[in-house]
Parts: C-alpha cells; sequence; structure tokens
C-alpha cells in the first residue's frame, strides 16, 4: 500500500524558529512538526490545551480585582456625593487600579496562548 502523503515539501527555518515551532507544537499537543504544522495549514490554527489550574487562578485574579474596583468606586461615589468635590487623588487611584487589572489580563492571556512572535 502506497503512502497516504506523497508531496514532500523543504522549509528553511531559523534556529529561534525551529524552537518556537517545537515549543508550540508541544503545547498543542501535537505529535511532531509535521502534524503541528497540517494542522495549522488545514484548520488555519491549532487548538491551545489550557490548564485549568492557570486558568481557574486567573480568573480568580481578575475577580479580585474587579471587586476591589467596584468597592473603590463606591466610597469615591459616596465621597463625591458628601462632599460634592472629585480629588485627583481618587482619579490617580483609579487609573491606577485599572492599569493593574489591564496587567492581570495581559498575564493571563501570556499564560493561556504564548504570544511569542519571531523577531
Amino acid at each position: 500500500m502506497g503512502r497516504k502523503r506523497n508531496n514532500k515539501l523543504t522549509l528553511y527555518l531559523s534556529d529561534k524558529e525551529v524552537e518556537l515551532l517545537d515549543s508550540r507544537a508541544a503545547e498543542a499537543g501535537s505529535k511532531n512538526r509535521n502534524d503541528y504544522l497540517r494542522k495549522t495549514m488545514i484548520n488555519g490554527g491549532v487548538t491551545y490545551i489550557v490548564d485549568t489550574k492557570t486558568l481557574f487562578r486567573l480568573l480568580k485574579d481578575l475577580a479580585v480585582e474587579i471587586s476591589t474596583i467596584g468597592r473603590n468606586i463606591n466610597q469615591i461615589a459616596a465621597r463625591v456625593n458628601a462632599t460634592n468635590h472629585f480629588y485627583v487623588k481618587d482619579m490617580e487611584f483609579l487609573q491606577e487600579t485599572v492599569q493593574n487589572l489591564s496587567r492581570i489580563i495581559r498575564r493571563g492571556m501570556k499564560q493561556i496562548v504564548k504570544m511569542d512572535e519571531i523577531v
């Protein structure tokens, strides 16, 4: 019985590209480079397997941060209603808190989908 795939392609990669290919193939649970490249070509991408503990920790961190933001907004709203004044310090605190939330989201995205780019 003949080979199922009888067309050979040759591809030249840098050392860094090979390392990235191997890393992404392993993350995707592919058997080997050929399997990973075929899946990527045919499906337009590879579905990543996400570690549920990592995902749960990320979601927990996000929930804590969002809860903190909600409490702080309520405290600031109560103070504004009582004093009829919005303090610069309150605005800076809210901006810092939102930046922390963005940082947590970016960190989580990098953990779930390795966003390594070829330089």
